[in-house]
């Protein structure tokens, strides 16, 4: 198995959150460290430091889905699949978990680190 920490389209809440149906939701969460995010329609968190921490959800899941993942992130092409330290927000314990970085932002920083939140 294994984790993964989702701040996009793959949220709960977003529109590419069906790839993860058969994964196994384990904890709202943050990153450790800050970083930037930026957001164009869709968002590019960049691995270079900034104004807070991203927002997002941590699950565990198996091979087949991280593939389908990987293929929807365009990893190693468009995103780039990194290992992160990750904050549970229920435990406030950290986990290493993957994340996905573009080299290659777009549109404008959002200060909060959450994708939903305006």
């Amino acid at each position: 198995m294994n984790l993964i920490f989702v701040y996009g389209t793959l949220r709960s809440s977003g529109g590419n959150s069906g790839l993860l149906r058969e994964a196994r939701f384990l904890s709202s969460a943050k990153t450790a460290d800050r970083y930037a995010l930026y957001v164009e329609g869709i968002p590019y968190a960049v691995e270079e430091k900034g104004e807070s921490s991203i927002v997002g959800e941590l699950w565990e899941v198996d091979d087949d889905t991280f593939r389908r993942i990987d293929l929807l992130e365009g990893h190693p092409r468009w995103y780039v699949r990194k290992l992160i330290l990750i904050v549970l927000d229920d435990t406030n314990d950290t986990v290493m978990a993957w994340i996905y970085f573009n080299p290659s932002p777009r549109g404008s920083i959002r200060k909060s680190g959450d994708y939903f939140e305006q």
